[in-house]
């Protein structure tokens, strides 16, 4: 009789799926621009922030100043919001005068002319995370209001008020009306009477977007790799050779879990019928199958003497895994 064939199937099913988005966040800066003077400071701070990790922690006592800014380049007639978030730890008013910071913009007309504006006297409570709100006057004293004067990049000249709150009369101002915003900023200036401060500062908003106060750009990446139900079957066909009917032959087949989790293993006969009558697989599923414990199933074919077919036969047995 000619010899029997059986080759074996692998069914496999099989999913990955690699998911890597940014994290939801605020923009980055293309800098940050720290400015003191005196013995005032300026650093990066880790001891709290209001987004990401870093702050930056403005000390001064007057009569120096210090500030941190960020490049904007936009122009003052397409600003509608400005405001930044700080937390004082120390804030120490000088006679009844408020020391909290002041929101700054440096601009540039098309003249060339710069100027300096801003708005100040942000509230002085201790502790806690705030809004400084400077076009809607929020966390700023009433009497707070925005000014400007010609700027030389270290001396500030016809400084004047424009009006509490008006911010839009700070935009129609004739000087301004074209002006370009180059720089927002948050700058700690106490006032001259022997005030003093020290104040977190961060995510500083200009028509809300939000830029997060980091030493570098940072973006946040996730991964989702979804489960993989993978099997290998080894080896991969058995060749009975030449057979007699009367006869017993026996393989051994051995089936590993090649994926992440553990798997339920069916099996199925399929071909010509010398396989789907006489071909016994023991055992016939496997469950559980986990990684690295591979199992042995041996494929016995009992050929009965009643068996008078010739000529090649072959089958296939299927191994199908399912996820647990």
């Amino acid at each position: 009789m000619k010899g029997k064939l059986v080759s074996v199937l692998l069914t496999l099913a099989v999913a990955v799926s690699l998911m890597v988005m940014p994290a939801v966040t605020s923009a980055n800066p293309s800098s940050v621009q720290f400015v003191t003077t005196g013995n005032a400071t300026a650093e990066w701070s880790t001891d709290t922030s209001h987004s990401g990790y870093y702050s930056v922690l403005l000390t001064a006592a007057s009569p120096d100043s210090a500030s941190v800014g960020i490049p904007v380049n936009t122009p003052l007639a397409n600003i509608t919001g400005l405001s930044f978030w700080y937390n004082h730890s120390v804030c120490t008013p000088a006679a009844g005068h408020v020391v909290g910071p002041d929101l700054v913009l440096i601009l540039v007309n098309t003249t060339s002319q710069y100027y300096l504006a801003g708005r100040g006297g942000a509230d002085c409570s201790v502790g806690t995370w705030q809004e400084a709100d400077a076009i809607n006057g929020t966390k700023f004293a009433e009497s707070s209001v925005w000014w400007y004067g010609s700027f030389d990049g270290a001396n500030l000249t016809t400084y004047q008020h424009v009006g509490a709150g008006n911010f839009s009369v700070l935009k129609a101002d004739g000087n301004l009306t074209d002006a370009m915003v180059l720089y927002v900023g948050v700058n700690l200036d106490p006032p001259g009477d022997g005030g003093s401060g020290s104040v977190y500062v961060d995510d500083i908003t200009v028509n809300g977007v939000s830029y997060n106060l980091e030493p570098s750009a940072t973006v946040g990446l996730s991964a989702k790799i979804e489960e993989i139900t993978a099997i290998s079957v080894n080896p991969p066909s058995i060749d009975y050779d030449t057979i007699s009917p009367g006869y017993d032959y026996t393989h051994t087949l051995t089936v590993s879990n090649v994926g992440s989790v553990p798997v339920s293993v069916t099996t199925e006969i399929t071909g010509d019928t010398l396989f789907t009558t006489c071909l016994t697989l023991e055992p016939a599923t496997i469950n559980p199958l986990v990684h690295g414990s591979p199992a042995s199933v041996g494929a016995h074919l009992k050929v009965p003497l009643s068996y008078h077919a010739q000529g090649l036969e072959t089958g296939t047995i299927i191994f199908e895994a399912t996820a647990l």
